[in-house]
Parts: structure tokens; C-alpha cells; sequence
């Protein structure tokens, strides 16, 4: 059986919220994109502006809240590749420069 598409989950961990909540997230992503290179940065871009908005990243905030958001972000970001389990995707993460780094 052929996947086409894929489920991937993490929990954010939302803790600069009183009280400090945890907010299930998952993203739909096509398996077929993740057959190329170029498929699969298209798949970690959307993974990555899916973690921001979850964490509230795009708020403005001031900068320890930022961080704490950016930090939600990465993580979240982490749990959905970890979830995807698929090499393409996990190369596009192992990039040197993602988001948190280059926002």
C-alpha cells in the first residue's frame, strides 16, 4: 500500500500562558512531496510556519516572550519531523539555518 499523505503530531507546550497549557497539533502533509528535495523544504516550510503559529511566534511580544515562543516553536518543529519519520524531511531539518535562527 502507497501512503499519500501523512499525519504528523506534536503538543506545544504553551508555558508563557497562566496557567501553562499543552495544545495537541497536527499538520496533513502529501507523501509525495517528500520525494524530492525541493518537496521536502516545501513540507518543512509549512511545518515551520504550522510550529509558529501554534506558539504564538508571530505575535508581537517582547523579546524574553519571543524567545520563549521561538524555543515552543523549535520544539514543536522537532516532534513533527520525529513524527514524519522520513529521511527527506529529516535532512531539510538538519539544514543548518532554520527559523528560529533566521527570524
Amino acid at each position: 500500500m502507497i501512503r499519500t499523505s501523512l499525519a504528523v503530531f506534536g503538543t506545544a507546550a504553551v508555558l508563557f500562558l497562566q496557567p501553562a497549557v499543552a495544545q495537541e497539533v497536527s499538520v496533513e502533509i502529501s507523501a509525495v512531496e517528500l520525494a524530492s528535495k525541493e518537496g521536502a523544504a516545501k513540507v518543512y516550510r509549512k511545518l515551520e510556519k504550522r510550529a509558529a503559529r501554534a506558539c504564538g511566534v508571530e505575535e508581537r511580544l517582547s523579546p524574553a516572550e519571543r524567545n520563549a515562543r521561538k524555543a515552543c516553536a523549535a520544539d514543536l518543529l522537532e516532534q513533527f519531523v520525529a513524527s514524519a519519520d522520513h529521511s527527506m524531511l529529516t535532512a531539510a531539518h538538519e539544514r543548518p539555518v532554520r527559523f528560529a535562527e533566521a527570524r
